[in-house]
């Protein structure tokens, strides 16, 4: 199963990279995250929003 998720944060991460938007290290730790279910996109996406409201005064 890791060889699974791996494969799947490779591929992410090479259509990202074609961007110019290469995954970091916590991009990766979040993937995985909500591939073996420990997160949800929906959490993930609460925090991101979060940590942007504390960056921009709370706009």
């Amino acid at each position: 199963m890791n060889q699974d998720i791996d494969k799947i944060i490779r591929k992410v991460n090479s259509t990202m990279s074609l961007e110019g938007m290469p995954l970091t290290a916590a991009d990766k730790d979040t993937l995985r995250k909500c591939i073996i279910g420990e997160s949800t996109i929906e959490i993930e996406k609460q925090k991101i929003v979060k940590q942007m409201r504390v960056l921009n005064n709370g706009f």
